[in-house]
């Protein structure tokens, strides 16, 4: 407006403007310079093995106290939980040994046979994919879902192909700095939504985590949703960014209890895990794809009734990525917008208490 004005703010690493401005996406202005604190470059091991859906409980959190980091990739349709964890290099081992310990190529190549098996099943004349033999699993993936990506029966399928491929595999998986292994490649065009929510404390996971994917599972199964691989879990501990869905505050709220029996736990225990559900647009056709999309758009809207009415789980929607068919007229919506006169109301009450959250955090 022509009565607006700006100003110029330094914000100090204490207080309750730069918590919310750390993760503030531009609502309190322009961030002209930020310093970072780093930490020092250091050396991954990532190890990869594979348990059942039933095992995982038993182990869940020793693998969260006794790794650096961990994530889950669950395999619709199939028993198995593909289990990833990263740490230091130890100082007892150099990087050549631990090196020579990786899966080798060979075990690798191995292990892409089911995938490749499965693919080629599907032609008469083995010429027409006469690079299969050369595909990485990432590829393999990719045609294989091009195939029929909306056909529970073959989505089964190849989920179960991936699953072989993951147990073949079990072991150091990969080694190198912290940058390398952590970081990834998305691949191909994807529709990507992560939901996230408490899990207790490091030292006392409370097992909802687990639960609500088992769950979801159960959802996908029963309402038979082409779901492929993976369903990926992850966890981090509470954020002091007032804006961050993971924000302390909102732990304290949900796991502090009436009772205020939490209240003394550290913000480093306080755990938050984050699962994100994936299709893969992998057909030519943009209107092809479409179809997929909106399939997405469903089982999106089962991953939050699952959390939200199934479980009483006050979790947060976080959109990985957006449409860039939803940029209308300026206005950013979710990549899982729906016309829906219900969903409509969802959306707006949702905005509205954010703005009220807002509104009291600045008062």
């Amino acid at each position: 407006s022509n009565n607006s004005s700006s100003s110029l703010r330094s914000c100090g690493e204490e207080g309750e403007l730069f918590d919310m401005c750390r993760v503030g996406l531009g609502a309190f202005g322009a961030v002209g310079t930020v310093t970072l604190r780093c930490v020092d470059a250091h050396m991954l091991v990532e190890e990869t093995k594979v348990v059942s859906r039933s095992e995982l409980p038993h182990q869940h959190a020793d693998i969260l106290q006794t790794n650096k980091h961990a994530k889950y990739l669950w395999i619709p349709y199939t028993d198995y939980v593909v289990v990833v964890t990263c740490n230091k290099l130890s100082d007892r081992e150099t990087l050549q040994e631990v090196k020579q310990r990786m899966v080798s190529n060979t075990t690798i190549q191995t292990a892409l046979a089911p995938m490749r098996d499965l693919l080629l099943s599907h032609f008469a004349n083995t010429h027409e994919v006469e690079d299969v033999g050369i595909m990485n699993f990432a590829q393999l993936r990719d045609a294989l879902l091009a195939l029929d990506p909306l056909d529970v029966s073959h989505v089964k399928r190849c989920n179960e192909a991936e699953a072989s491929f993951w147990k073949g595999i079990e072991g150091i998986s990969d080694v190198g700095s912290s940058d390398e292994i952590l970081g990834f490649e998305c691949g191909g065009q994807q529709r990507v939504a992560e939901m996230a929510f408490t899990a207790g404390t490091v030292n006392n996971p409370s097992l909802k985590d687990v639960e609500f994917v088992n769950t979801l599972l159960d959802q996908i199964e029963q309402l038979q949703i082409p779901a492929p691989a993976p369903i990926e879990q992850r966890w981090t501990c509470a954020s002091s960014s007032s804006m961050s869905i993971a924000n302390k505050q909102a732990w304290l709220r949900q796991e502090g209890g009436s009772s205020g029996a939490n209240m003394d736990v550290k913000q480093e225990d306080m755990l938050h895990t984050w699962v994100g559900i994936i299709m893969y647009m992998c057909l030519d056709e943009e209107d092809d794809n479409k179809v997929i999309s909106k399939s997405f758009d469903n089982y999106s809207k089962v991953m939050e009734n699952t959390a939200w009415k199934m479980m009483d789980i006050c979790a947060n929607t976080h959109w990985a990525k957006l449409e860039v068919d939803n940029y209308k007229n300026n206005d950013v919506e979710s990549n899982n917008s729906s016309n829906d006169d219900e969903d409509k109301v969802d959306n707006r009450g949702d905005k509205l208490e954010r703005e009220k959250m807002l509104r009291s955090r600045l008062e």
